[in-house]
């Protein structure tokens, strides 16, 4: 197995020892990881999807590849390490390839879509990403374990790396040379504050919900991780009780500032074992947020949840109802996911945790006509000017 030296900017071991103590209860096999990995980071061969000894990526994971656990890939707990490709042989061409490959329906190719709509470069892991992805799973995590006593199933932060300067100069030169003027322009001050890696512990391989339907998507997992009895009894349930305790922890699931940028109800984020695997549009519910924000964040946090229901059992959703069986299928799977969250609300409280008041605006079954009413006006009052105004001013 071939390894890369890289600076260490992050160490769990030194970062939170609570956490690391109660991941290696989890996790036994942890602790001798983590001593291999301060000696390199291991690299597979090659950019493709494919299984390399004990490394694999699955297919549609383009940045991010898994060092499994032990030597079932089909069930063993993992390693994920993002943002290895530019170490890897084949980078210039995979960034090539990237050029010429859309971004689902997307009028671009994936090469530009990450740096013009989403600020990401493509095939690369910006620095500042990395940290912020480990700064927010660590809080989560920290608040998961102090209240019930377990780590949530979400990625624990390991390590984050930033490339050393031979690395980091090569991997500006190859992303200059295959995107675009524009699309480079937006990465260049990103780039100059570093190129990262992040290392995550997840307890199985991330599956995605995109995964369903789609064989080759699925391995090295079995294609029973798609059944329609391990959706129900273990996928649907896990995404549920993670979206209640969220919120009973002081967290919003999604919010519109992560619209259309992926949040963790995403078919690309969430996991087939009823675990999610990327934490970037959690945020935290502070004095300062707005009822407005609150409300239209809960809202999208259950109409995710509702998408991804619909797309793991391949029921045709789109945002908008095109179709009779659109609306119906979107109206009751509306009334699932709701009351599924009003029961795990129930049941997930723990002492020393309370939810903010306003959630009351969005749950609940006995709702009056005035009560309605009421959230649809603190929806709306997240958009409250219509034209400018200069301020007041006295005279």
């Amino acid at each position: 197995m071939r390894r890369a030296a890289a600076d260490v900017v992050f160490d769990l071991r030194t970062a939170a020892p609570d956490v690391l103590r109660a991941l290696e209860q989890q996790a036994p096999r942890v602790r001798a990881a983590l001593d291999d990995l301060s000696a390199g980071i291991p690299l597979m061969r090659t950019s493709a999807p494919a299984v390399d000894g004990r490394l694999y990526r699955l297919k549609g994971h383009n940045r991010s590849i898994c060092l499994a656990l032990d030597d079932d890939l089909a069930t063993a707990d993992v390693i994920v390490l993002k943002g290895t490709e530019p170490l890897l042989p084949d980078f210039e061409h995979y960034l090539r390839w990237m050029t010429g490959t859309q971004f689902g329906a997307w009028p671009r190719p994936m090469a530009e879509h990450f740096p013009l709509f989403e600020g990401k470069a493509p095939g690369t892991v910006l620095l500042s990403e990395a940290m912020g992805e480990a700064a927010t799973a660590l809080d989560v995590q920290r608040r998961h374990l102090e209240h019930y006593g377990s780590l949530m199933r979400l990625p624990v932060p390991l390590f984050v790396w930033r490339l050393q300067a031979d690395d980091e100069a090569r991997t500006r030169d190859c992303l200059a040379s295959a995107v675009s003027a524009m699309a480079y322009e937006r990465l260049g001050a990103h780039l100059r504050e570093g190129i990262g890696i992040v290392a995550y512990y997840y307890p199985s391989p991330p599956v995605r919900v995109h995964a369903v339907g789609r064989r080759a998507y699925l391995h090295p997992a079995s294609a029973e991780w798609a059944s329609a009895e391990q959706l129900t009894s273990r996928a649907v349930p896990g995404w549920v009780q993670i979206g209640a305790r969220l919120l009973w922890l002081g967290l919003l699931p999604t919010t519109p500032l992560s619209w259309r940028l992926g949040d963790i109800f995403d078919p690309n984020n969430a996991c087939l074992d009823g675990g999610v695997c990327d934490v970037a549009s959690i945020q935290p519910i502070t004095p300062e947020t707005g009822d407005g924000f609150v409300v239209r964040s809960l809202i999208m946090s259950m109409g995710g949840l509702r998408m991804t229901i619909a797309r793991a059992f391949n029921v045709p959703l789109g945002e908008l109802p095109s179709s009779y069986e659109q609306e119906v299928a979107g109206f009751y799977l509306s009334d699932f996911v709701r009351g599924a969250m009003e029961r795990a609300l129930a049941s997930e409280g723990r002492p020393g945790l309370s939810l903010d008041p306003r959630l009351q605006l969005v749950f609940g079954r006995d709702k009056s006509l005035a009560d309605i009413l009421q959230t649809v006006k603190a929806f709306g009052s997240y958009f409250s000017a219509r034209e400018y105004e200069p301020p007041m001013t006295e005279t």
